[in-house]
C-alpha cells in the first residue's frame, strides 16, 4: 500500500511537539526503559526494508534511547558502521588489495563491505577484486576514455560558466560518454560524476587526462610484452619500470584534483607486485608512496613507451628470422646426416647460410643452438674456404669438445675409399703432425685406424703463438706428413712450411674437418708425389 508522507509546516510542528514529548518521557527511569523496549520491537517489526524510520532511531549504548525524527524531506543521517571511520576504512581496503596482506578472497571482501559502509564516496560502491592477467587488455580501454572525461570535465565547466543550456551543449556529450563507458567493464566516470571532485586547476585536469593516456600506452606495451618475457628479459624488466612510473605519475595527478581511489592506478600497481614477486624482480622507482612519479612528465614517459615499443618490434621481428633460420638448419642437417653416401651439395649451402646469417642477426658462435644441429655432422663439413662467421663458430665448437670430452661425437666407421686406402698404404707405421685446433681422442684415433698410423701428434694453437714451438714435432724422424687445420686456427702459420722444407717433411693446408676422407683427399691433391712409396716394417699389414 502506498503511504502519503505529508511534508511542509504542519509535519514539522507535529513532529516537534512529539519531541517534547519523548524528551518528558525520557526524563522518568522507568519510561525510558519502556521507550526503549518500544524502540527495539519497532525497528524489528520494520525489517530492514523501511529505512526512512529505522534510520531514524539510535538505541544508544548506556540504556539511553534518542530519536531523531526527521522530515521524510530532508536526508537521514547515515548507520554507524563497524570501522573507525572512513579514512581508516579505506587505508584497511588498501591494504587488504595489496599482495602483502596475504588474505583470503573472502577476508578481503569483507575489508571492502566495511569500507563501503563507511560511506567514503557514495558514488561507487568499493569492492575488492583480483587483477588477474586479463586486465592488461581492459585497462588501457578504460583510461583512454577517462582520459576523454577529464577533458570533458574542463569542456563541460567552461560551458556551464558560459551559461550554455544543459540539455543541449552538456547532456549529449555526457550520455556518449557513460555509453562508451558501459562498453567496457567496471569503467567508472568519477570525474563527471555529480559527486566526484570538482576542484583543481585546469592545468591540474590537463595533467590528469594526459597521466591517463600514458598508462594506457604503458599497459597496452606491456600486454605486447608479456608473451616474449622469457624471450627477452632485459624488455620485460624495462617495462614493469615503465609502468610503474606510469600508475605512479596517475596517482599524484589524481591526487591534485582531491580524489584517492583511482581504480585504474590501483589494478595497475597490484599486478605489479604480483608478477614482481611470481618471476622474482624487484621494481626500485616510483612503487611507494615517498617515491612519486612526475605527472606534468607524461609526454616524456610516452616518448619513451613509444621508443620501447620500436625495440620489441624489432626483437620480434629478428626473433622470427632466428626462428626460421633454425628451423632451416635443423631441417638440412638432418637430411645430410640420414644419408652421408648422397650429394648434399644443396643441404650444405643452405646450412652455412643458415648459421652465417645467425651469426651476422647476433647469435653468439658459442650458441648451444648451432652447435645442436652442427656437432652431429661436424666432420663431413665440406672442404674449401668458409664464411667468416661460420669458421667463429666451428671454433667455438671446437673449444667446447676439448673444455667436454664426453660430448664429442662418436666418429662413424670411416669407409675405405681409393683416397683413404692409398694414403693408407703409404703412411702405415709412420706419425703425421696435426697443427691446429684442439687434440680430441676420437679423432685421433680414427686417424690411426685409417692410415695405420705410428702415432697422430696433435699440436693445440693458442693466439699470438710462436711458430717455434712447432719445430721440434717437424724434425723426428718417423714424422711423414705435417697437417695444417686452418680452418680451426685464427692464424694461418704459414711460417710451418718454412720448417717442413727444411726437414723435408710434406705440409698440407687441411680446409676441411678431421675426417679421415677428407684429410686423405688433401694430402693426395697437395703432396701425393712428396709421400713415401710405402708403409715401413712397423706400420705394414
Amino acid at each position: 500500500m502506498a503511504h502519503d508522507h505529508t511534508s511542509g509546516p504542519a509535519a514539522d510542528a507535529v513532529l516537534s511537539a512529539l519531541r517534547e514529548l519523548v524528551e518528558e518521557l525520557l526524563a522518568e527511569p522507568a519510561a525510558r526503559q519502556i521507550l526503549r523496549r518500544f524502540a527495539a520491537q519497532l525497528l524489528e517489526a520494520l525489517g530492514p526494508e523501511d529505512s526512512s524510520v529505522g534510520d531514524s532511531i539510535e538505541i544508544c549504548s548506556d540504556d539511553t534511547v534518542t530519536l531523531n525524527l526527521v522530515s521524510p524531506s530532508r536526508p537521514a543521517a547515515p548507520p554507524p558502521v563497524d570501522v573507525v571511520s572512513s579514512a581508516e576504512a579505506v587505508r584497511q581496503l588498501k591494504w587488504a588489495q595489496s599482495v602483502d596482506s596475504r588474505l583470503s578472497p573472502d577476508e578481503r571482501q569483507a575489508v571492502a563491505e566495511r569500507a563501503e559502509a563507511a560511506g567514503e564516496f557514495t558514488g561507487r560502491p568499493i569492492t575488492w577484486r583480483t587483477v588477474p592477467n586479463s586486465e592488461l587488455s581492459l585497462i588501457p580501454k578504460r583510461c583512454r576514455i577517462k582520459a576523454q572525461a577529464c577533458r570533458w570535465n574542463l569542456e563541460r565547466r567552461r560551458l556551464l560558466e558560459a551559461g550554455k543550456r544543459f540539455s543541449e551543449g552538456v547532456e549529449p556529450r555526457d550520455a556518449e560518454l557513460i555509453a562508451q563507458a558501459k562498453q567496457v567493464p567496471d569503467c567508472f566516470l568519477w570525474m563527471n560524476y555529480h559527486e566526484g571532485p570538482t576542484v583543481g586547476a585546469t592545468t591540474a585536469w590537463e595533467t590528469l587526462g594526459e597521466c591517463f593516456d600514458a598508462l594506457a600506452d604503458a599497459v597496452a606495451a606491456l600486454e605486447e610484452s608479456a608473451p616474449h618475457a622469457d624471450d627477452f628479459p632485459d624488455l620485460f624488466r624495462e617495462i614493469l619500470h615503465l609502468v610503474a612510473e606510469a600508475q605512479s605519475a596517475l596517482r599524484s595527478a589524481a591526487r591534485a584534483v582531491h580524489y584517492e581511489d583511482e581504480q585504474e592506478q590501483d589494478r595497475t600497481y597490484n599486478w605489479l607486485k604480483r608478477t614482481a614477486a611470481e618471476r622474482g624482480q624487484y621494481i626500485e622507482r616510483h612503487m611507494r608512496v615517498d617515491d612519486p612519479a612526475d605527472p606534468t612528465r607524461s609526454a616524456d614517459l610516452r616518448r619513451r613507451i613509444a621508443e620501447y615499443m620500436e625495440r620489441l618490434e624489432a626483437r620480434r621481428a629478428l626473433d622470427k628470422q632466428r626462428k626460421k633460420r633454425l628451423g632451416q638448419l635443423k631441417y638440412h642437417a638432418q637430411r645430410i646426416q640420414s644419408d652421408a653416401d648422397d650429394d648434399h651439395a644443396y643441404n650444405w649451402d643452405k646450412v652455412l647460410m643458415a648459421v652465417d646469417e645467425l651469426v651476422a642477426a647476433g647469435e653468439p658462435p658459442s650458441s648451444k643452438e648451432l652447435r645442436k644441429h652442427l656437432l652431429p655432422i661436424l666432420d663431413d663439413i665440406p672442404a674449401g674456404d668458409l664464411p667468416p662467421n661460420v669458421e667463429l663458430v666451428l671454433r667455438e665448437i671446437d673449444r667446447f669438445l676439448a673444455e667436454n670430452p664426453e660430448e664429442e661425437p662418436r666418429t662413424a666407421a670411416t669407409r675405405l675409399t681409393p683416397e683413404v686406402q692409398e694414403v693408407a698404404r703409404r703412411l702405415a707405421g709412420r706419425s703425421i703432425v696435426l697443427i691446429g685446433g684442439i687434440r680430441k681422442p676420437g679423432h685421433v684415433q680414427a686417424l690411426k685406424e685409417a692410415f695405420r698410423l705410428k702415432d697422430v701428434i696433435w699440436v693445440p694453437t693458442r693466439e699470438h703463438q710462436s711458430v717455434a714451438k712447432f719445430e721440434p714435432y717437424v724434425r723426428q724422424p718417423d714424422v711423414a706428413v705435417v697437417v695444417l687445420a686452418i680452418r680451426w686456427t685464427s692464424h694461418s702459420y704459414g711460417e710451418v712450411k718454412d720448417f717442413c722444407d727444411a726437414y723435408g717433411k710434406p705440409f698440407v693446408r687441411l680446409k676441411a674437418g678431421y675426417n679421415p676422407v677428407q684429410v686423405a683427399t688433401h694430402i693426395l691433391e697437395q703432396v701425393s708425389d712428396k709421400l713415401p712409396t710405402g708403409g715401413n716394417a712397423e706400420g705394414s699389414p
